[in-house]
């Protein structure tokens, strides 16, 4: 069930943001041990709320200290290993989107063409066409052409 809308925080007034920090908290909260009873592994959570004269420590503060504790026992490297940073993770997305854009151009140009193509078998004018209609519509052929000869070859071998 999707969550409802919330207001923009500055709209809010305090009661409702607090009551909001505390409902997310506590679902954090049963994420985070339902994770480390499916992961078997260990998680400590540290919430600092601005309502609140101390952190909120979850399982306990004691556990969360041992467990922070035994993570910085660890060497650098191995606490390294599979570290994320966030420069990292939102660089990877940030390509990761500028790759399907890109895609998508192309592939919205390869559409253009196929369209164009179409107008001028149909009768519309070659003059009509701007420069960079002219050389995807010449792009457009050549590997029209490539494929021809590519579908010739395999008819011939079949032969």
């Amino acid at each position: 069930m999707a969550s409802k809308k919330h207001k923009n925080s500055s709209e809010m007034s305090e009661s409702e943001k607090k009551a909001l920090i505390l409902k997310r908290t506590r679902s954090l909260f049963k994420q985070a041990e339902e994770l480390s009873i499916l992961c078997a592994i260990q998680i400590a959570i540290i919430v600092f709320s601005p309502w609140e004269t101390s952190p909120i420590y979850w399982p306990s503060e004691a556990q969360a200290t041992e467990i922070f504790k035994n993570y910085l026992k660890k060497p650098e490297v191995v606490r390294m290993k599979k570290l994320i940073k966030l420069e990292t993770y939102l660089s990877d997305k940030e390509k990761a989107k500028e790759e399907d854009i890109r895609k998508m151009e192309q592939k919205n140009e390869e559409m253009e063409m196929e369209f164009l193509l179409s107008e001028l078998v149909k009768g519309k004018s070659m003059t009509e066409l701007d420069v960079r209609q002219t050389k995807g519509l010449l792009k457009l052929v050549a590997l029209k052409k490539a494929k021809l000869e590519e579908m010739k070859k395999q008819l011939a071998e079949q032969n």
